[in-house]
């Protein structure tokens, strides 16, 4: 299905998306995706702030469907 997903880069060959850095894009629902980096957007994320905290009310009230539905 495809659909805004945000993650964290596992592998890169961009200097603007190194390893561990977060980033937003759609690359549909799924475990892993390769996403070109101009597809993407890097997310910068205070400290203790947990990832979904960048998808905003609806992001998380979606994220909270899918986690009670049993369908993650």
């Amino acid at each position: 299905m495809r659909g805004q997903s945000i993650g964290v880069v596992q592998a890169s060959k961009s200097s603007s998306f190194p390893v561990g850095s977060f980033a937003i894009g759609m690359s549909g629902w799924t475990e892993y995706a390769i996403v070109k980096a101009k597809h993407l957007e890097k997310i910068e994320l205070p400290p203790n702030a947990r990832l979904t905290d960048a998808m905003g009310a609806l992001g998380t009230h979606q994220w909270h469907a899918i986690i009670s539905a049993g369908l993650h």
